[in-house]
């Protein structure tokens, strides 16, 4: 069960995304975003970090592995997710703030979830083999915003 603020917030998004997620779905890429944040602290998405995303979205998918009956739906699934990641990358000025807010508000409800919503944010951020200065100083606004560990 979610709070109102996330239930809000996926209705919200629904009605401008288009999107095929359900409401357990939608928090997953709510918990994965702060590792989105991350990977585009610099402003920009190169190919090698495009590589990346879609490790999100596959990591995204993966945790539904033991729901779903057979390998095409865990495919779709992460297609998904991609479709999902694109968009808000596109129009990651108008979802930031109001996932960051979702999410805080989710973690409050859900404690236990911090410490993963942390892990996944600083192993894409380490995945490049080097935290950047940026990254390090989006991981470190996200654990103050979120109230993480």
């Amino acid at each position: 069960m979610v709070n109102k603020e996330v239930e809000l917030l996926y209705e919200n998004y629904q009605k401008h995304s288009n999107t095929k997620l359900s409401q357990d779905e939608f928090v997953t890429l709510l918990t994965f975003f702060p590792a989105v944040q991350v990977l585009i602290a610099d402003g920009e998405i190169d190919k090698e970090e495009w590589i990346y995303v879609q490790h999100i979205a596959k990591s995204m998918a993966e945790t539904y592995k033991d729901e779903v009956t057979n390998k095409y739906e865990l495919i779709d699934l992460q297609q998904t997710y991609e479709a999902n990641l694109s968009y808000i990358l596109q129009n990651i000025n108008n979802w930031s703030e109001k996932f960051t807010y979702g999410l805080k508000h989710y973690l409050k409800d859900m404690p236990e979830v911090k410490e993963i919503v942390f892990d996944v944010m600083y192993m894409f951020a380490d995945a490049s083999n080097d935290v950047s200065k940026a990254e390090k100083e989006m991981i470190e606004n996200l654990k103050a915003d979120l109230d993480l560990v």
